[in-house]
């Protein structure tokens, strides 16, 4: 995971959180990208955790990050998951979470 680009968010409580963009694709004709806790972060026995968010494109450019819709989630789950197990080979243990950003971060971090 060395070569992805670590990007700092903070939750709903306003604690940073590293994450890394491992994928991007497209699913439904909207753009998504996953982010994992980067490897650095996690301890001993503990798994990544994958967040799924939907960059906001200007002029070519990833400009920002959104979160998905709950009806959003719900279908593009099941295809990322997919995807995973056949990219990854995660064996169905891929397990997705989903976190609030806070607005000001994502527009601090990108800009």
């Amino acid at each position: 995971m060395q070569d992805n680009q670590i990007m700092y968010f903070k939750d709903e409580n306003g604690n940073e959180l590293p994450l890394a963009m491992i994928d991007a694709f497209d699913f439904n004709d909207d753009h998504y990208a996953l982010f994992v806790t980067p490897e650095e972060n996690l301890g001993e026995d503990e798994e990544p955790a994958m967040y799924i968010m939907k960059p906001v494109i200007q002029d070519g450019e990833i400009a920002d990050f959104t979160m998905p819709t709950d009806e959003e989630m719900e279908a593009v789950t099941p295809f990322l998951i997919n995807r995973l197990e056949q990219r990854h080979s995660c064996g169905g243990s891929c397990s997705l979470s989903l976190i609030h950003i806070s607005e000001p971060t994502r527009h601090a971090q990108i800009s």
